[in-house]
């Protein structure tokens, strides 16, 4: 196996790791609940499969429709209770700082998973170029950005108003879709991930201009 796939697998990973250390530095809780994030990825992920399978068998452009769905459904749920347990709310700060970790323990854990373990096995099996696998790695780049931006939606759930939530289940499973349309328009996966890291962007900048009402006690 050809030793450069280490540098896609790299640049899946460093940016969100780098990220979490510039946020959470020593701070234990914000380590804990990055890893709570991840082992919410997990348990999200684990509790649709039994529905995926029962699926099986279904048209295949049904079955990708679905698919979209409850991982939105399935993934913002757990994020939504994940938060509301174990985010403290009283400080709006500091639950804003809990919730980047918890999105990007999301994310990475994501990485780690679909990506990192997988690209190896890929490499070894298929003898693909480790060029071939730097569009995966910027995927997962654009994916923890997603996941970090829905977990703020969802604290804008815990905060605010709990339709957030119904928001961010809309916003997952579109991205979901959206990137499966334009993939089987395309070629070209730098072409895909771009078109997907510019709806990304415009979602994130969307949320960060948006100023939810927060309860008066919320300082």
């Amino acid at each position: 196996m050809d030793v450069l796939i280490a540098i896609p697998i790299l640049i899946a990973i460093i940016p969100g790791f780098i990220s979490l250390i510039l946020i959470a530095k020593t701070n234990s809780k914000l380590w804990i609940i990055a890893l709570v994030g991840g082992g919410g990825w997990l348990i999200a992920s684990i509790l649709r499969l039994p529905i995926l399978n029962a699926l099986r068998g279904i048209d295949s452009e049904l079955y990708i429709l679905f698919a979209a769905l409850l991982a939105g459904i399935f993934e913002e749920t757990i994020r939504y209770l994940t938060t509301k347990k174990i985010i403290d709310v009283s400080n709006k700060r500091l639950a804003i700082l809990n919730t980047l970790c918890l999105g990007l323990g999301w994310g990475l854990a994501e990485a780690l998973i679909v990506y990192v373990i997988q690209v190896p096995i890929s490499a070894t099996i298929l003898g693909y170029n480790w060029l071939a696998f730097l569009p995966g790695a910027l995927e997962r780049n654009i994916a923890l950005l997603l996941h970090v931006v829905l977990s703020i939606i969802i604290l804008y759930a815990v905060f605010s108003k709990v339709y957030f939530m119904i928001i961010a289940i809309t916003i997952h499973t579109i991205v979901n879709i959206t990137a499966i349309f334009i993939a089987s328009l395309f070629t070209n996966p730098w072409i895909v991930e771009a078109f997907i890291a510019l709806v990304i962007m415009l979602i994130t900048i969307l949320v960060i201009l948006y100023k939810p009402y927060f309860p008066e006690s919320v300082t």
